[in-house]
This record gives C-alpha cells, structure tokens and sequence, in this order.
C-alpha cells in the first residue's frame, strides 16, 4: 500500500498512521496509509456501506445455510424458491465459510485471511467491497479511449483488491494486464480482460448467493 501511494503521488503528502490494540490476549498492530495522489473519483465508487453489510453479516455462528453447494448457478430468487430455502434450511445447516470454501475453490481464502489480520468481520467486509467494483464499465471505459495511463493505475488497484481477499489467480492476470498497458497492446489486454471479467462474474455471482442465503435464514 506504501509503494503504491509513493508511485501514484507526485505531489502533496503521505501519511502512514500506525495504531496498536490489545484483543484476545494478542497484541495487534493497525496501519492506515492517505495520500493526496491520483486515486479513483469518489462518484464512481458504488460499495454497500460497511453498517448495510454488518447487518447481514453479524456472527460466525449464527449465519447458516442450507445446501449453498448444490443450488443452481442460474437459480432465481422468487418468493416460492425463497420459502423453500427457509423450509429446507430448518432441516439441514451448514456454516457459511463451508458454503464459500465449496462455492469458491479458487479463492485461498487463509492467504486473505492472513491480509486482514484473521479478523472474519473485516475479510467479509473486504471481499463484500471487492464483489461491488465498478471494475468492468471502468477498465472497458479507459481501453475504448486508448486510455493507458488510467488503465493502468485501475488494474494496478484490481490487482491488489484480488490478491487481498486471496484471489491469486485474478490478481496474477491483473498483473500481466498492467504490463501490457506500458507498451499499449490492446488487442492482447481486450483478450485477457474478457477472461478476468468471466473470473470476476464468477466470484462475485457465488459470493453474493450464499450472502443472499445468508440474510434468508438470518430473518
């Protein structure tokens, strides 16, 4: 986060902010990094708000689903469909890390873990923002205007973003993308970023299902 805030300012300040706290009997060190450098325009920032997503994540314990592994990807959520989860998941629960592990093998879900201090409540937070990118309609906006420039600092971000909720494989693909935009090859980057956009569909398809789950049987 540092090296990036160094290559994206070249003018103004940056401020790294470290805290310590106490939890559990571990000592825990914090960080925060703000910088007056190029970043992404606050108006095509589109996340569900940390609170929103609280109230559907709350515990552990108490989120279970029924099933999440075997429900069709192309499943609609009408109100019988929806009656019928809550039926079946009086009878049968599973926690939802099982669900996300079976939904989601790709994502090395220790390795994000680890980036968020094994703290479940932030990862969830972390990888609910990473779902609500408005990755797509940007990175198709600044390669249909030869754009390369703003190309690469967004790819640059993308490419963090997957590495921490554990997406290697994306992450490693946003980084061959990012060294494509230095010799501006766009045929090759149109390429490759139609297979990131069918990647990220994924995940965020199977993420956002068990959570839709998840504020079912939670109600």
């Amino acid at each position: 986060m540092l090296t990036n805030s160094v290559k994206y300012t070249e003018k103004g300040k940056i401020i790294l902010k470290l805290t310590s706290k106490v939890q559990d009997k571990k000592a825990i060190l914090c960080f925060s990094i703000k910088d007056t450098g190029i970043g992404i325009e606050q108006e095509i920032i589109d996340v569900e708000p940390i609170g929103d997503f609280r109230k559907r994540i709350k515990d552990e314990n108490s989120l279970k689903i029924n099933k999440a592994d075997e429900l069709d990807d192309n499943i609609e959520f009408t109100e019988e469909v929806e009656e019928k989860l809550v039926q079946d998941f009086q009878k049968t629960k599973i926690d939802i890390w099982e669900a996300l592990y079976k939904r989601l093998p790709e994502i090395n879900f220790q390795a994000g873990m680890n980036n968020c201090c094994n703290d479940k409540d932030f990862y969830l937070e972390i990888f609910n923002d990473f779902v609500n990118l408005n990755i797509k309609e940007e990175l198709t906006g600044f390669l249909t205007q030869n754009d390369y420039k703003n190309y690469c600092i967004r790819i640059h971000g993308f490419k963090n973003n997957a590495y921490s909720i554990g997406a290697k494989k994306m992450g490693d693909l946003a980084f061959e993308m990012e060294k494509l935009t230095k010799e501006s090859l766009s045929e090759e980057i149109k390429d490759m970023q139609e297979d990131l956009f069918e990647q990220f569909d994924r995940v965020c398809k199977q993420f956002n299902n068990v959570v839709m789950l998840v504020g079912i049987s939670s109600n």
